[in-house]
């Protein structure tokens, strides 16, 4: 799924060549737990004050590995939210204010897709969304991938093996790595913050 013709040509077509990736990552909800993330956009706007959004700049990939469905946690998502020019980046603090989200909420309830394994959910990075709880008693895994417009310089670099490097070559994918010798901690390597819960 990391280099999906599909995917690709649908990030392409959005965010012109020269698209990276530079998020390659997972996300797990597990059984038991009752709270849910504050909703956010992973990032806002990236200027304050806009009156209109300009088009996307990243875009984020999941692909749930099990079925998800609202009942083992389904992320939460606010439609059109990422047109709003309320959040952006220099506010620091991404969860979206209560008042916010009422007023959404009139406008465009959020919901909780229903959505095959091995399927693909594309939506623009600015989107308002929250992890749910996971009400049955297994976990629900989901990749994430982050594509994101030619000039954008502020992401990390993935890091994976030496040797490699040839799996990741593709004509109109870049992925934004470092490739070590050293072991990689994939279970620790990023912090949420308070978006855990």
């Amino acid at each position: 799924m990391l280099l999906n013709d599909m995917v690709i040509a649908v990030t392409k077509a959005m965010l012109g060549s020269g698209v990276k990736n530079a998020f390659y990552s997972g996300n797990t909800t597990v059984p038991g737990e009752a709270h849910k993330q504050p909703i956010h956009p992973d990032i806002g706007q990236l200027w304050p004050g806009l009156e209109t959004a300009p088009p996307p700049f990243g875009l984020v990939v999941n692909v749930p590995v099990v079925d998800m469905t609202p009942a083992n946690g389904s992320t939460e998502i606010w439609p059109g939210t990422h047109r709003d020019t309320t959040m952006c980046i220099q506010q620091g603090d991404i969860k979206v204010p209560p008042e916010a989200l009422e007023a959404r909420r009139s406008i465009a309830p959020p919901l909780q897709p229903t959505v095959r394994a091995g399927s693909v959910v594309i939506r623009d990075i600015r989107l308002w969304h929250g992890g749910m709880p996971n009400r049955t008693d297994t976990p629900r895994p989901m990749i994430a991938m982050i594509h994101w417009i030619s000039w954008w310089n502020n992401a990390e670099p993935l890091l994976f093996p030496k040797g490699t490097e040839d799996f990741f070559q593709h004509p109109d994918l870049a992925t934004h790595a470092h490739f070590v010798d050293e072991s990689i901690d994939y279970i620790h390597h990023s912090v949420a913050y308070d978006f855990q819960k």
